[in-house]
């Protein structure tokens, strides 16, 4: 028969994972809500919305594997029919329209911000450890979605940059530091909890 540590155990790391798949579920609905936020800025067919600040955010609080999973989770929302995506937009032609790379970068760009930032109330999670991360986030959605959005247009990676990326800059910087005065104001909290 199993011992009771055994048991305790396994009780323990169930809950555990049922905790972090809670919280994963709650940054896809986060993210789903921030899409709402979608304003429209000529020249670029690219809106500008809250989402990055959820992406960020889900790497900055859940680390690399469970804000993946919330990202995941959101495109699956988004692809199966909810009006997830920015505007209400929904469903697979929308995942592989111009934003897509865009959307799709979401995972990998919040596994890699959680990569590099840690956890909150990890000793790793350092300021300057997460302004690296979210740069890193922003570069790979940037990357993936000028990628996608020239291929889509036909045109050079170069002719892109300004309406894909350049243009939202200044905006995702301001979302970024919104994250990480989110991640480590949750962070204090816990620490002060803790005590």
């Amino acid at each position: 028969m199993p011992s009771s540590n055994t048991q305790t155990h396994k009780a323990s790391s169930q809950r555990t994972l049922l905790q972090n798949w809670a919280l994963a579920c709650l940054m896809t609905g986060a993210t789903a809500l921030c899409a709402r936020f979608a304003v429209n800025i000529p020249p670029t067919p690219v809106p500008v919305t809250l989402q990055v600040f959820a992406v960020l955010l889900a790497g900055l609080l859940l680390g690399r594997r469970w804000s993946a999973v919330a990202q995941l989770q959101y495109l699956v929302v988004g692809a199966v029919g909810v009006p997830a995506f920015a505007g209400g937009g929904h469903g697979i032609g929308t995942l592989l329209g111009l934003t897509g790379g865009y959307l799709l970068s979401y995972p990998i760009a919040a596994a890699i911000v959680g990569w590099i930032a840690g956890r909150p109330g990890d000793a790793r999670a350092t300021l300057p450890r997460q302004l690296l991360a979210c740069a890193a986030g922003l570069a790979v959605i940037y990357g993936m979605g000028c990628i996608w959005y020239a291929a889509s247009v036909h045109a050079s990676l170069l002719a892109v940059v300004l309406p894909g990326a350049l243009i939202f800059l200044g905006w995702d910087c301001v979302k970024a530091a919104a994250a990480i005065a989110v991640a480590q104001g949750i962070a204090a909290g816990k620490t002060r909890v803790g005590r």
